[in-house]
């Protein structure tokens, strides 16, 4: 038997029960030895085998995972050193421990009451004698016209609904209108923005505006979006990363418009920053950028480098910044001062260092009222209460009192 690769993820076998010979769970294992049968790895789990390509469906709500009950996803990849997988769903990527397996059935085949919602552009359905207790409507082929037997579906289809539509009018009397406003959409966070100017939300680090670092913030989470507000006032709104190529746990979102002047101010952080290869607009950037710190002065490629990206971001674009890069490297002609002159950029250089000259401390003694010293105290006035009738004392005195 040979199942065309075109025709095959478009087709889906639905069967009337679970258990059983023809059963969606006997179906599954055969279905998945016919389709993929020998990966190159695979993990046993929970009485099932997953595998690189197998299709898989989600069995429970995980609201951590945004994934829900009956999504069908494929295994991407199998990760044995980590003890985790990753599965597409819809081209979103989400990641599975060993121990959250039970979480995921292989779905070559499923039931049809766990397809109820689905549109499927073909579908193959089994059919037994032992199912012949699930058909409600038996006798169907003994109508004289297609008029009649749509006549009799529609009568059972009308009493099966009679006794819910009588407690659906009892219910409306109950009803109250709906809300003036609609209710939010979205989850908030209070966040604080980090000195790199970057906040993190659900495992994915966004960049911001440098005007917010150490601002407290409220982030409203939508699905789509994130909206960033200070006080009452909306900040800043972000595109909404799910997944992503995740490095050290999490995954990145960084805009170099954020960045780039703090990093024309120290360009020797390129060498150290984490999220390195998303500063870069594309592949092209990037693989210039190896080749420049593995060429040489390390310190000398990032302040060119950096240089360049603060010119394509601010002033020339960056096709046309970078095609003069790799002219200049091929005739190894690259270098700072030739990337200034020819998009005359002056240097730059750090602010001049601001002094501010010192008054003379001489200039306390105007703040200060000159005290009448008392005849043979040579300091403060040996009658406090005098000094004060007199004048000479500008702190208010305590008065005294008596232990009762």
């Amino acid at each position: 038997m040979t199942i065309s690769d075109e025709i095959c993820p478009s087709v889906r076998v639905l069967c009337p029960m679970a258990r059983g010979g023809c059963g969606s769970r006997t179906l599954n294992v055969e279905l998945q030895q016919l389709l993929n049968p020998d990966p190159s790895e695979q993990v046993e789990r929970f009485g099932w085998r997953f595998a690189p390509g197998d299709k898989v469906m989600q069995v429970a709500n995980d609201y951590e995972k945004e994934v829900f009950n009956g999504d069908l996803g494929t295994i991407d990849s199998l990760d044995a050193d980590n003890s985790e997988l990753t599965v597409l769903f819809e081209g979103k990527p989400v990641v599975y421990g060993w121990g959250e397996l039970d979480n995921l059935v292989p779905a070559y085949a499923c039931t049809i009451h766990k397809s109820q919602g689905s549109e499927y552009p073909a579908v193959v359905i089994p059919l037994l004698t032992q199912h012949y207790a699930m058909l409600q409507l038996r006798g169907s082929s003994d109508f004289d016209t297609l008029a009649d037997y749509q006549a009799f579906l529609a009568e059972v289809r009308d009493d099966y609904n009679r006794p819910r539509l009588c407690r659906l009018e009892q219910e409306k009397a109950a009803l109250r209108p709906l809300p003036p406003f609609r209710f939010a959409d979205y989850d908030i966070e209070q966040l604080t923005v980090r000195r790199t100017s970057t906040i993190e939300v659900r495992k994915v680090v966004y960049s911001v505006p440098p005007r917010l670092i150490g601002q407290r913030l409220t982030v409203r989470i939508f699905h789509d979006r994130l909206q960033l507000l200070l006080g009452r006032q909306l900040a800043c709104e972000l595109e909404r990363l799910h997944g992503g190529v995740e490095r050290h746990g999490r995954a990145w979102s960084i805009d170099l418009e954020h960045l780039i002047d703090a990093l024309r101010r120290k360009p020797r952080a390129l060498l150290h920053c984490r999220y390195q290869q998303e500063l870069f607009p594309d592949e092209r950037w990037w693989q210039l950028w190896q080749q420049l710190r593995n060429g040489g002065d390390r310190d000398a490629a990032a302040r060119l480098v950096v240089e360049a990206l603060y010119v394509g971001c601010r002033l020339a674009g960056y096709e046309p910044v970078l095609t003069w890069l790799e002219k200049a490297h091929q005739r190894q002609g690259l270098s700072l001062a030739a990337l200034q002159q020819r998009f005359r950029l002056p240097p730059h250089r750090p602010l001049p260092t601001q002094r501010i000259p010192q008054h003379p401390l001489q200039s306390y003694d105007d703040l200060l009222v000159l005290r009448a010293k008392a005849p043979g105290s040579g300091g403060r006035p040996a009658d406090p209460v005098a000094a004060a009738a007199a004048g000479t004392d500008p702190l208010p005195l305590a008065e005294h009192r008596l232990a009762s």
